[in-house]
This record gives structure tokens, C-alpha cells and sequence, in this order.
């Protein structure tokens, strides 16, 4: 059973306390019609999500990363650039620390608020329990399902139907099998009958592939399934697989090489993702660990462009 928030504040409480501002749901629909934009098969801009593995209370460098990354966008128009903010994350193990939502749910709940606020550029993964949606879906640009909820189609439900507005991945399981995945979006498609945001697959690697040359394989298999409609992890599956020890393990060094090999795919067969996922921050993660914000967002510019030049 996965940790759960405290009960109190409840979701009523927090949103009292930090009520949402006029013309700020307006900012934020547009910010999601341009990401759903650029998930589509033709698009030929990029979508990245860059941050720390989970929200902490860091919350200086989180107001600096997230409204860097706004600007990013604003200057790069072939660009989209989220703020990686899970306030909770499935652990393996029930003793690790599930995030902020567990800890300071009041404060994780006001810089999400602030942030939708000021950026409307928060990306969120999106646990089984049923608060999550209802407590930060109205502040989030993209959500996401993650890898170990993969068996949990009662949570695909909810993120289909409680906002078609709201684009949603789908990361495949650690086994690094995507058609559970794919089954997902069938479903939330299916549900939202067409209208709003589409679903779109979040390629993580895993367990199937535990080497550059057979991550690689993976991924251009995954790219054709998808028609190209998907966004590479590349922490976790993807850093394992690169790992420079040969060890399937994580590490930074392993997710710049994860990254590097994104981007050398995309030069040399032209297909290139939609978008990307980076674990990086210049916070201290408590967790797994996070590569250089400025590496990230340099390979994402740089993945960017190639995909304009091989998509036009």
C-alpha cells in the first residue's frame, strides 16, 4: 500500500487559504492547448519537462528553475518547457520518503498555486490516491501516470475523465513492456470520445533493455508504435541502461548519456520524440539522483532544433 498524504488540511482548507487568481485558469488552458499542440504526430516543436526527481522545500530555487524554463519558451518557439514537480512518488520501499505531499501538504500545495499562478508550466505525477487529482489537478499543465502504477486502471479513468483539457502520459513498467501502456491510452482516449487533450506514451526503458545498443532498439520500436507520439525518460530505464559501469544502475552520468544518445538518434535516423523527461535540478535530491538543470535544458534546446530541421 503506498504512503498516503495527511488528511488534514483537507483540499477545501488549502484552497481557502491559497485561492486561485483571476485569468489564471485562462493562462493555464492555453498552456495546455499548446502542449497538446506539440504531442501531436506532425509537430515538429519539442515538449521537455525538466526537474528534481521530487518536489522538496527548496522553494527559491524551484520559483528560479520554473520560471527559467518559462523563459526558455518564451524565446525558443520550437520549445515548450514544464517543471518536473511530482509532490508524491511511488517508492519501492514503504520506509523511503514520498515526497512533499507526505510531509508539508500546505506547502505543497501553495507553490504549486504559486507557480501555476506566475509560469502555468507544472508537470505532475499523478498517484492512486484519489486527492492527487483533485488537489493539484487545477494548477497542472501535464500529468502523469508513472511506472509503478502501471497496474492501476482505475487511476487511467480518473485522468481521463476528470478534465479532457488536461494532457496526460502514460510511463510504461519497469519490465519496460509498453503495451499496458499503449492500453491506457487507448482507454483515455476512448473515454474522452475525441474531444479535449490526447494521452501520449512517456518511454522509460526498463528491464527489457539494459544496454545503450538495446535501450536504442527499444525506443525506435516504441517510436514506430507511436507514429513518434512519445516522450523519452531519460532518468530511470533510460540512465540504467547507460549506465558507464555496465551496471544497470542509476546515476547522473548515466542520464547525460541517456541524454546524449537521444539526441545522436535523433541526428542520424531523423526520428526524434516528441518531447522529453530530465531529472535535474541545482537542489539537493533526496532521492534519486538529479543531473545539472543547465545540461538539461541545453540538450533539450539542442534536441529541439534538430527535430525542427528533420521534421520541416
Amino acid at each position: 500500500m503506498a504512503e498516503r498524504a495527511p488528511i488534514q488540511p483537507t483540499t477545501h482548507e488549502l484552497a481557502r487559504l491559497h485561492p486561485r487568481l483571476p485569468g489564471s485558469h485562462e493562462q493555464l488552458l492555453r498552456q495546455r492547448l499548446r502542449a497538446t499542440s506539440l504531442l501531436g504526430e506532425y509537430s515538429a516543436g519539442l515538449l521537455a519537462v525538466i526537474g528534481p526527481c521530487a518536489m522538496t522545500d527548496a522553494e527559491e530555487i524551484i520559483q528560479s528553475e520554473s520560471e527559467r524554463l518559462a523563459l526558455a519558451s518564451t524565446k525558443n518557439p520550437n520549445l515548450m518547457a514544464l517543471y518536473r514537480a511530482p509532490i508524491w512518488k511511488p517508492r519501492t520501499r514503504k520506509e523511503d520518503w514520498h515526497g512533499l505531499e507526505t510531509t508539508n501538504p500546505e506547502l505543497a500545495y501553495r507553490i504549486m498555486v504559486q507557480r501555476s499562478h506566475a509560469t502555468a508550466n507544472m508537470a505532475v505525477e499523478i498517484g492512486t490516491d484519489p486527492r492527487h487529482l483533485s488537489r493539484y489537478g487545477d494548477h497542472t499543465t501535464l500529468a502523469w501516470k508513472g511506472g509503478r502504477n502501471h497496474e492501476e486502471p482505475a487511476l487511467t479513468e480518473a485522468l481521463a475523465l476528470y478534465d479532457p483539457t488536461l494532457p496526460v502520459a502514460i510511463k510504461n513498467g519497469l519490465d519496460g513492456d509498453i503495451t499496458p501502456a499503449l492500453a491506457d491510452i487507448e482507454t483515455i482516449e476512448s473515454l474522452r470520445s475525441g474531444i479535449g487533450a490526447r494521452a501520449i506514451l512517456l518511454f522509460r526503458g526498463g528491464l527489457n533493455a539494459t544496454t545503450p545498443g538495446t535501450w536504442e532498439e527499444q525506443y525506435l520500436l516504441a517510436h514506430e508504435a507511436t507514429n513518434g507520439r512519445l516522450l523519452v525518460d531519460w532518468a530511470h530505464g533510460g540512465e540504467q541502461a547507460h549506465d558507464p559501469n555496465g551496471a544497470f544502475g542509476k546515476s547522473v552520468e548515466g542520464q547525460i548519456a541517456c541524454m546524449e544518445h537521444t539526441i545522436e538518434i535523433a541526428e542520424r535516423t531523423g526520428k526524434a520524440p516528441a518531447g522529453i523527461f530530465a531529472e535535474a535540478s541545482s537542489a539537493i535530491s533526496p532521492t534519486d539522483p538529479v543531473m545539472p538543470f543547465d545540461e538539461a535544458l541545453e540538450g533539450a534546446l539542442a534536441l529541439a532544433k534538430i527535430k525542427q530541421s528533420v521534421t520541416v
